[in-house]
């Protein structure tokens, strides 16, 4: 949850005009708590990284999604494009762990 809290904030600057990078330790959080309130926690992050990045998409315009992303070579349409797979790998990972527990 976290992992993708973390690659949504650096989306979002990255549409602000950032070129900004997750470093290692943010990439792969580790979990420290099994305590029910920081898996609440945890989700309430996830759910306002989300609505963040979908507020700053909200205004964009195809010209918007041609621009460079900062520091990169692709633009925010391939960005975009991209951060939405990870959400759906990550969902796919999240359904098979459920399934098997």
């Amino acid at each position: 949850m976290l992992h993708l809290a973390d690659w949504n904030d650096v989306v979002r600057k990255r549409l602000e005009g950032s070129g900004s990078r997750l470093s290692w330790a943010r990439n792969s959080p580790p979990v420290t708590s099994a305590d029910p309130a920081e898996w609440k926690r945890a989700l309430a992050e996830l759910a306002t990284s989300y609505q963040t990045l979908l507020d700053a998409t909200a205004h964009l315009q195809e010209p918007d999604l041609q621009r460079t992303v900062a520091g990169h070579d692709y633009n925010m349409e391939f960005m975009l494009k991209g951060v939405i797979q990870h959400w759906v790998y990550h969902a796919g990972q999240i359904s098979m762990l459920r399934k098997h527990a």
